[in-house]
């Protein structure tokens, strides 16, 4: 029978929260989090570890499990930044639940036939202007659309790249980018490799 009742631990500078926190997530969680008299924990729900396991399996997959200190580092960083998110969904989504219409247009920008469209044509699905949807986005959400949209393109040329027979010039455009160069940029910024090199480490 499966032991369910497994911890692992994972500890992290203050510095180093703290830089991810202000970057990603805002000031305000990092002062909740800082100014709390006891350490925070996550209880993780099976679901939810059975959304990290893929992610922990694309580190693997582009080299990042060398255990050296930077990919040591990577790899902690990636799971502290899903842990948070998983924080904020639980503040905001279930104590702070989203207008009905904004969580109908959030499932839409998680599918890929609307999330590799041109920035301008995935406003159009939301019924506001750019400025007022992206205001929205960032209120509700804690992050910009473009750094959502960005991500969330990348993510989805992982599976292009193991999956898919595509160059890298069409996986580019699949997934909403005018320039292959600046797909390239991107993936390599993120996952700090080219495109290319993902495809033959895998």
């Amino acid at each position: 029978m499966e032991n369910r009742n497994r911890y692992r631990d994972i500890y992290i500078k203050a510095e180093q929260l703290s830089a991810i926190i202000t970057n990603l997530f805002g000031i305000s969680l990092l002062d909740r989090l800082t100014s709390a008299d006891n350490p925070v924990f996550f209880d993780l729900s099976p679901q939810s570890i059975t959304e990290l396991q893929p992610r922990l399996k694309n580190l693997s997959s582009i080299g990042l499990l060398n255990f050296d200190y930077n990919s040591q580092r990577q790899i902690a960083d990636s799971i502290i930044i899903y842990l948070l998110g998983k924080l904020i969904e639980k503040d905001y989504i279930e104590k702070q639940p989203f207008p009905d219409w904004f969580l109908q247009v959030f499932s839409q920008l998680q599918e890929p036939r609307i999330f590799c469209k041109h920035i301008s044509e995935i406003i159009e699905i939301t019924n506001y202007s750019h400025s007022q949807f992206s205001m929205l986005f960032k209120k509700y959400t804690n992050q910009s659309l473009v750094d959502f949209i960005g991500n969330i393109r990348l993510e989805y040329s992982l599976d292009l790249l193991k999956n898919e027979n595509l160059s890298v010039l069409d996986i580019a455009y699949t997934i909403g980018y005018n320039s292959v160069s600046h797909y390239i940029s991107k993936f390599k910024a993120k996952y700090g490799i080219t495109p290319l090199q993902y495809r033959k480490n895998i």
